[in-house]
């Protein structure tokens, strides 16, 4: 059975590699944004905000996570393009990270389960960063969300840069599954069709 666990700092060790080491936190041109390590800025984002990301676990073993986080705290941001687009107090999904054969309606699940907490902490919009893959079943390439995948689970997108976009969902335009029993989080409007399984590895880079 699936077990969903939410990341805070005494559960950042589920997180699979790179994710401990992640960099969204910082950038050149804003270190830290007055943190001197990512442990010290989980610990302030934490306090504030809550937990910072999901992990899947099956037996005690970890095999898909994301994490999310205010914008405003995520200094990385301003140094990608479309960026600006992401409000401060928009909160980014992002680092998706699974297991080689896990399936796609793991993925889905997971985030999922993220709208979920960040709907229950009154969160407004998320937005995430996705190119176009091709299909709605083919989840992320290289870090990046599928652009497809996301527009089958609520997202749209609001800003295009080369082939790569901001996508948002407005989370208090879906509706949970006991009103909709045909899925988990749907914007009013017919379910997409079932997603077939999908493999991608743990990408290198935070």
């Amino acid at each position: 059975m699936t077990s969903f666990i939410e990341i805070v700092p005494s559960t950042q060790g589920l997180l699979p590699e790179p994710c401990d080491s992640c960099v969204w936190w910082q950038s050149s041109h804003r270190p830290g944004l007055g943190c001197g390590s990512r442990e010290e800025w989980l610990q302030r984002v934490s306090r504030r905000f809550g937990s910072v990301g999901v992990v899947a676990a099956e037996a005690g073993s970890t095999f898909a996570a994301l994490q999310f986080a205010p914008a405003g705290s995520l200094a990385r941001l301003s140094s990608l393009p479309g960026g600006h687009v992401v409000p401060e107090d928009g909160v980014l999904v992002y680092c998706l990270r699974a297991a080689e054969g896990t399936e796609a309606y793991e993925v889905r699940r997971l985030l999922h389960r993220a709208l979920g907490i960040l709907r229950r902490r009154d969160a407004c919009s998320v937005y995430a960063f996705a190119q176009p893959l091709g299909s709605a079943h083919t989840v992320a390439s290289h870090n990046v969300w599928g652009l497809e995948f996301l527009a089958a689970n609520g997202f749209h997108s609001v800003s295009s840069h080369g082939d790569m976009c901001v996508m948002t969902c407005q989370l208090h335009g879906l509706l949970p599954s006991r009103l909709l029993p045909t899925a988990s989080w749907l914007r009013v409007r017919s379910p997409a069709a079932a997603p077939t399984p999908v493999a991608f590895s743990r990408l290198r880079g935070g």
